[in-house]
């Protein structure tokens, strides 16, 4: 039976129960909710604003869910606690003691569980009227041995019209509850229920549970599994190992070996599917899909990233899709995850691809504010598109080698940005106009003056190599091919880091590099015309930013005529080559004969006192 002779709950931070622990429950222990559907928001919302279903839960008389009263996180169902309906009933199925209705759960617990504490919490809402219908509420852990009775006593916590917080309506409100499971116990039965209770004439009267947790020793409910080989319905229970559809931040759905051959997971429903964890591993692909009105959205709970896993075959998601917490999306060498809807990362979050598999977009992905994209695997896209203070990092690739990312079009407001770091980026534009002009902008942006820290596309390596020694510059190249001077193909353009002055972006600086400066000296142009500084045109600017990097020796391999027409090209801003030991060439300006005769003058003036103050 319940024990109701326990004290009142008060608001969390403290604890009420015939059975207090005295010491507190270990770190380790409360990592994991040990409830299933812990925020009662499975299944689905079938279309109306009540519902006598909810996986993992039995209701005990007239008790509902209710969609009248967002969660304390916006969720929309929470559990209805009816206590205008205030007849008591003794020992309804299922649980000892009077009740006029509620939920309950039974959850599993190890024997080592038996003398170690558990804590129950939920937050509970009252209406207006609560507070004058004279019913109590209550959530409670009675403690089961393997035969279903009770060991030992309940904790319970109550919360009664009285209470400070029943007086301020319509708003979310924690309670929490500290129990030691008694010697023997093998279940722990979570309830919450009310008791008694009258109609508040004129007034909404109701209470609300939502965000309910187990903490103690344990094993989470186990993940939904998809087990249906063949083309199948989300929504249909019976394709579900657990008998339920996943639903809820936190929730985890694997797909894995029960099918066959490639096949499609449809959802027809307009209610997102929520999710904590998508795991993939099968060698045949899985297509979630459905029609434009379906969506899946990724959450994981609250403090954890959701979770993408691939570990082999191609992985379809063919539903508009929107990441609404970080996550991560882990693909494995040889895999493909293949998101064929738009993708929305909601403002300050932050997706990580890692892995040595491929992430293929084919439709646009948008970052929205203060959103970020970390990629660390190879990528093809159609669209990627930046609201401002948003980032995309292309972080360096397990295996240390440059990869490469694509995308159709790139779109960055003012304030976004991009670090390539070490790694090449293509803009496939084929059959679309030219972006260049853009692309150079947001490279310009980016080099902020040579310190290649800015907003736009920049570089957090070569900022860091140019930082760190001054023989050689680095910087972000790129090549259009619609101009036909690098080998990069009709329609795209390449960007990636090389040396300043490697206009055919061929990985070093020659004389053939000079030619194209030379030829578009004064003109507007781009990277692979010899605008190396990114400016309005190319300048002498740009021809020194070449010289310091032209060639591997002293001489850089160039014939006697090659270094000629350095010179010459040089002599016409009255400066000369110097050739810098390792490679490469200083810029020097030729003195005039008047000054070469002061300069003598100053050296033997200079002399003398250095002699005179020896003398002394």
């Amino acid at each position: 039976m319940k024990a109701h002779f326990v004290k009142k709950a008060a608001p969390i931070g403290s604890a009420a129960g015939l059975i207090l622990a005295a010491c507190a429950v270990p770190a380790w222990a409360q990592t994991s909710n040990l409830l299933l559907n812990p925020d009662f928001q499975s299944p689905a919302d079938p279309g109306s604003n009540n519902d006598y279903e909810c996986t993992g839960w039995n209701f005990i008389l007239d008790a509902e869910r209710g969609g009248f009263h967002p969660g304390p996180e916006g969720e929309y169902w929470s559990i209805w606690l009816k206590t205008f309906e205030g007849t008591e009933i003794s020992n309804p199925t299922g649980i000892a003691g009077n009740t006029s209705g509620g939920i309950y759960q039974d959850v599993t617990i190890p024997t080592s569980g038996d003398g170690t504490n558990y804590t129950l919490s939920a937050d509970f809402l009252f209406e207006a009227g609560y507070s004058q219908s004279g019913s109590q509420l209550d959530y409670q852990m009675a403690f089961l041995n393997s035969s279903g009775f009770q060991v030992g006593n309940s904790t319970i916590g109550y919360i009664n019209p009285t209470d400070p917080n029943a007086q301020t309506a319509n708003t979310w409100f924690p309670y929490t509850i500290t129990g030691q499971a008694p010697v023997g116990s093998t279940q722990i039965q979570v309830e919450f229920d009310w008791i008694g209770g009258s109609t508040v004439s004129g007034e909404a009267q109701s209470a609300f549970v939502s965000e309910a947790s187990l903490l103690g020793v344990g094993t989470p409910p186990g993940q939904f599994q998809w087990i249906y080989n063949g083309i199948g319905d989300w929504n249909n229970d019976a394709n579900w190992s657990t008998g339920n559809v996943p639903n809820g931040a936190g929730v985890e759905a694997d797909f894995f070996g029960a099918i066959t051959a490639n096949t499609t997971v449809a959802d027809d429903s307009t209610t997102p599917i929520v999710l904590g964890i998508l795991h993939f591993n099968n060698s045949n692909t899985y297509s979630l899909s459905g029609p434009y009105t379906s969506s899946l959205v990724m959450q994981g709970a609250t403090g954890t990233a959701a979770l993408v896993q691939v570990d082999q075959g191609t992985q379809e998601i063919d539903i508009p899709f929107t990441i609404a917490s970080n996550c991560l999306f882990t693909v494995s060498p040889g895999a493909t995850l293949l998101i064929a809807n738009p993708m929305t990362v909601d403002a300050g979050d932050a997706v990580t691809q890692s892995g040595g598999g491929t992430v293929t977009y084919q439709s646009l992905v948008t970052l929205q504010s203060g959103a970020s994209l970390s990629i660390g695997n190879a990528t093809i896209g159609s669209g990627l598109s930046l609201a401002s203070s948003a980032k995309v990092a292309l972080t360096p690739a397990a295996s240390g080698t440059a990869y490469t990312v694509q995308f159709n079009s790139l779109s960055m407001a003012t304030g976004s940005s991009m670090d390539l770091a070490s790694n090449k980026f293509v803009v496939n534009y084929a059959g679309n106009a030219d972006p260049a002009a853009s692309i150079a902008s947001y490279i310009a942006a980016g080099y902020a003056g040579g310190k290649w820290n800015g907003a736009g596309i920049f570089s957090s390596t070569i900022a860091a190599s140019d930082a760190s020694q001054s023989k050689l510059i680095y910087a972000l190249g790129y090549a259009d091919g619609a101009d036909g001077l690098t080998s990069v193909p009709s329609g795209e353009i390449l960007i990636e880091p090389t040396l300043a002055g490697d206009a055919k972006l061929q990985g070093d600086v020659v004389f053939g590099d000079f030619q194209l400066l030379a030829q578009y000296f004064g003109k507007a142009g781009g990277w692979d015309e010899g605008n190396f500084t990114y400016g309005p045109t190319v300048d002498f600017g740009d021809f020194q930013e070449l010289a310091q990097d032209f060639g591997q020796s002293a001489a850089g391999g160039l014939t006697a005529g090659e270094l000629s027409s350095l010179n010459s090209f040089a002599a016409e801003f009255g400066d000369t080559l110097v050739a810098n030991p390792g490679g490469g060439f200083t810029v020097a300006v030729v003195p005039e004969p008047a000054s070469i005769s002061l300069l003598a003058l100053g050296g033997i003036a200079l002399l003398s006192r250095r002699r005179r103050n020896t003398q002394e």
